[in-house]
C-alpha cells in the first residue's frame, strides 16, 4: 500500500562544514513537506559544526560521530544505515534545498511511483559577474536517460530523491573520492526510470573550498578510469550509445591537458589542438588555456 506522506531521510555529510551549515539546515527546516529526518553524519569535523547543528532544536534531526574519518562515499554508505525513511535525499553542508523540493517530489510520487525522481537546480558562485544561474535550459528528460546522461551529464545529487530498497541494493563506490554519486546514478540509470521535476529544485554552491574543484585532475582520472570499466560492462548488455562514449572519452583528454598544462610551450601546443577542430567546448577550453586564473574566475561558473 503506498504512503500518502512518505518518510524521507536527508543525508548530509559533515566534515568542517561551518561556514554554510546554518543556512543549509534552515533551507531543510523551511520545506513545506514536513514529514523528514535529518541523518547529520560527523565525519570527525574539529570546527563548530557540531554546535551549529544542536542549536537547532528538532527532533527530526539526528545527531551522529563518526568513530574515523572516511572519505565522502563511505560516509554517506555509514549514514544510510542509520536512515529510516522510505526515500533517501542528500543536503551537503555548503548547498540549500528550495522550500517546495520535498513537496514536489512526493507530489510525483503520486503520479508513477518513479524509483528515483530528480530535477533542476541553480549554480550559485559568489565570485562571478552572473552570481546565480538556472542550470539546464529546456525540458530535461524521463524514463531510461542512460545514453542522454553520457552526452550531458545534468543530475545534481542535491535535487535527487531515491527509494530506499533501490540505493540499499547499489550504494556508492567507495573507490572514488569525487565521481561517486555520478557513477551512482548512471548504475541506476540503467535499470529504472527517473522522474523529473522541470523546475529548480535546489542551489548548488560553487566556492574555493570545493573538493571536486581543487582536485580537477583527480575527478579527470578517476572519470577515465570510471567509463573505461562501465563500457566495458555494460555497452553491448544496455546498448549504450558508442559515439556518446566516444565524445564523452574525448573530452575527457582534452580536459586532462588542459589541466596538465604549466608552461607557456606546452599551453601553445594544446592551443593548436583546439584549433584544429574547433567547436563550443573546445572554444570554452581555449579560454580557460589562454586566460589568468584571476579572470577565468570571473567568467566560468563551474571548471569542468
Amino acid at each position: 500500500m503506498k504512503k500518502k506522506n512518505p518518510l524521507i531521510s536527508i543525508i548530509m555529510n559533515c566534515y568542517n562544514g561551518e561556514k554554510f551549515l546554518h543556512e543549509a539546515i534552515n533551507s531543510l527546516k523551511n520545506q513545506v513537506y514536513k514529514n523528514w529526518e535529518l541523518i547529520f553524519w560527523d565525519n570527525c569535523s574539529n570546527d563548530n559544526s557540531k554546535n551549529i547543528l544542536k542549536s537547532f532544536k528538532d527532533k527530526r534531526i539526528k545527531y551522529f560521530l563518526a568513530k574515523k574519518f572516511t572519505n565522502l562515499h563511505k560516509a554517506r554508505n555509514l549514514a544510510f544505515k542509520k536512515a529510516k525513511g522510505d526515500y533517501i535525499s542528500f543536503l551537503d553542508c555548503d548547498d540549500l534545498l528550495l522550500k517546495d523540493k520535498l513537496f514536489l517530489q512526493v507530489k510525483k510520487l503520486k503520479e508513477k511511483k518513479f524509483s528515483l525522481i530528480y530535477g533542476n537546480y541553480y549554480l550559485q558562485n559568489d565570485t562571478t559577474f552572473l552570481k546565480k544561474k538556472i542550470f539546464f535550459k529546456g525540458a530535461l528528460p524521463e524514463g531510461f536517460i542512460t545514453n542522454k546522461l553520457l552526452n550531458n551529464y545534468f543530475i545534481s545529487l542535491p535535487t535527487v530523491l531515491i527509494k530506499r530498497e533501490i540505493l540499499k541494493q547499489s550504494l556508492f563506490n567507495e573507490k572514488y573520492n569525487i565521481i561517486s554519486d555520478r557513477d551512482l546514478l548512471m548504475r541506476i540509470s540503467l535499470k529504472e526510470e527517473f522522474g523529473c521535476i522541470q523546475t529548480p529544485l535546489a542551489i548548488y554552491r560553487i566556492h574555493g573550498d570545493n573538493f571536486s574543484r581543487k582536485n580537477k585532475l583527480m575527478e579527470i582520472k578517476e572519470l577515465q578510469d570510471w567509463i573505461s570499466k562501465y563500457k566495458r560492462k555494460y555497452l553491448i548488455k544496455f546498448k549504450l550509445d558508442k559515439s556518446a562514449i566516444f565524445r564523452f572519452e574525448e573530452r575527457l583528454k582534452i580536459s586532462k591537458e588542459i589541466y596538465s598544462t604549466k608552461g607557456i610551450n606546452q599551453k601553445l601546443l594544446v592551443i593548436k589542438k583546439l584549433i584544429r577542430n574547433i567547436n563550443l567546448f573546445n572554444l570554452i577550453n581555449f579560454i580557460k588555456v589562454i586566460f589568468p586564473e584571476n579572470i577565468k574566475s570571473k567568467i566560468f561558473f563551474y571548471n569542468w
